[in-house]
């Protein structure tokens, strides 16, 4: 930066030593200096912290998903098996590929994680950020800040996006394509994936307005297999075409056909708004949509005697019986909206604050998958409802020689999941009611942190957090032999 402001600086001079003995005007190129947009939270903290910016994504990465753009990130990974993968969490040298909830994703400073649970089911929500318009990935590695729960026990990650200085437009097309082979599966997979965006700053208002399409079909992620049997066959069928290998530990077994062929297709519509109030004072809104088709697609390797497919259950292979399952087709769909409100100062000075609030909601989530493939009969899971609200205040305070965060958090979340039978798994018309999960949590939190710079080589920050956990309106239901059982949480709650 010193550098540049005495390049500034030489030029200047000279351009008025030209002015003098020529008497002519000479114009300087506007010069203009940015600063990368990191979250102020993770900046410069006691925790390691690597920063990907645009250029370095653009440069390195042909993304067609935000998490492709962490992939140079050190000591990190996202569990994206394909393209457009949902179940993509955030895995770290202290957490696991199935710890959801140990890691935490924040987009512009609204949570995107999904704290409803804890495994590879509850990713964080990818869909609401494109790669297009992100200006910096940054990740703070472990629990070192008081500013965050103690589901930042594997790091929290920051995503900073990119608002325009001047009207703009943007469009992208992307293809790709796949060939896999394995056992009977021999195919080539592709998919798509286009973006366009417009956006401009008029006066003291910035808007962007961008969608992003993905499609694509991904390779198998699951084999229907059974260890090599032992028993007899008796009448079941005889089939043929399975194949015969060791599983990874070491067991002899077969394979009946390829499951889990995810195909795709995820649209993401955003609108975000700021706008300056003061030059000191920020707003800033955000609107997010994220719709999902999905199809669950399988592929048998087995047929009778007439030629059939065979897909599920007892078989007679090698004249041993087996009990083939895993073959159940599923189909999805989503809408999930996200809205966000920031309100914020930007002195820079001995004082600032922030206030955040943000709202995620499933609007759609259904999910109808088939009983054993050939019987139209399956299972509708919905969790429209499903949602969580969160709320931040805080305050820093910078007097000599310290930077002072003082904050309070809260949040509710709100679980709803009915399971119904349903006829045709197609159509998912629900019928009698399978199972349903309900529940509330509330979270209060205070906190306080003080990072006191003793001199430019040594630092120490003091911090410390206090939580109160709510659960409420927790119910389990579900059909045991035609009956239906239902069991009914006594609220609970937490000080820690």
């Amino acid at each position: 930066m010193q550098k540049k402001l005495i390049s500034i600086f030489v030029a200047a001079t000279f351009s008025n030593a030209s002015f003098a003995e020529h008497n002519e005007v000479i114009d300087l190129d506007d010069i203009e200096v940015r600063a990368p947009m990191i979250d102020s939270r993770i900046l410069k903290h006691t925790a390691t912290v690597e920063t990907y910016d645009r250029k370095q994504i653009e440069d390195s990465i042909n993304a067609a998903t935000p998490a492709q753009t962490l992939k140079y990130l050190p000591s990190i990974q996202v569990r994206e098996r394909f393209i457009g993968d949902r179940n993509g969490i955030i895995a770290t040298r202290t957490i696991g590929t199935l710890s959801s909830a140990q890691s935490m994703l924040y987009a512009d400073g609204v949570l995107l994680s999904n704290l409803l649970g804890n495994s590879y089911a509850y990713p964080p929500r990818w869909g609401l950020v494109s790669p297009e318009e992100i200006e910096t990935v940054s990740m703070m590695y472990g629990p070192f800040s008081a500013l965050y729960a103690g589901n930042s026990f594997g790091g929290v990650m920051s995503i900073a996006t990119r608002m325009p200085t001047r009207f703009e437009t943007h469009a992208s097309a992307q293809a790709f394509n796949q060939s896999f082979k394995l056992y009977g599966t021999d195919e080539n997979y592709g998919g798509s994936h286009l973006t366009a965006s417009i956006g401009d700053k008029v006066n003291d208002l910035t808007y962007w307005l961008g969608v992003d399409y993905l499609e694509n079909k991904g390779q198998p992620m699951n084999f229907s297999t059974a260890n090599l049997s032992t028993t007899p066959a008796g009448a079941s069928p005889v089939v043929t075409g399975a194949y015969q290998d060791k599983s990874e530990t070491n067991a002899n077994r077969v394979i009946f056909g390829a499951n889990s062929i995810d195909k795709t297709e995820q649209t993401n519509i955003k609108f975000k708004a700021a706008y300056d109030i003061t030059p000191q004072l920020k707003a800033a809104y955000t609107l997010g949509l994220w719709s999902m088709d999905g199809k669950t697609d399988i592929e048998t390797y087995i047929k009778d005697a007439a030629g059939n497919p065979v897909y599920n259950g007892r078989v007679n292979f090698n004249g041993k019986q087996y009990d083939v399952s895993g073959q159940n087709p599923a189909e999805a769909e989503s809408l999930h909206i996200m809205q966000a409100l920031d309100l914020k100062s930007d002195t820079k000075g001995f004082f600032d604050w922030q206030l955040t609030v943000s709202d995620y909601n499933y609007q759609v989530d259904r999910n109808s998958a088939g009983n054993p493939y050939l019987t139209r009969t399956g299972r509708v899971t919905d969790m429209s409802g499903t949602g969580w609200t969160v709320f931040d205040a805080r305050a820093t305070l910078r007097p000599h020689q310290h930077t002072i965060d003082i904050g309070y958090h809260v949040d509710q979340y709100e679980l709803k999941s009915e399971t119904n039978n349903t006829a045709d798994w197609s159509l998912g018309n629900k019928g009698t009611l399978n199972a349903s999960a309900q529940g509330e949590t509330r979270t209060h939190a205070l906190y306080a942190q003080d990072k006191w710079q003793i001199n430019p080589q040594w630092a120490l920050t003091l911090g410390g957090r206090a939580e109160y956990w709510q659960a409420m309106d927790g119910q389990n239901q579900t059909t045991i032999s035609g009956v239906l059982k239902t069991a009914d949480y006594k609220d609970v709650s937490e000080t820690k």
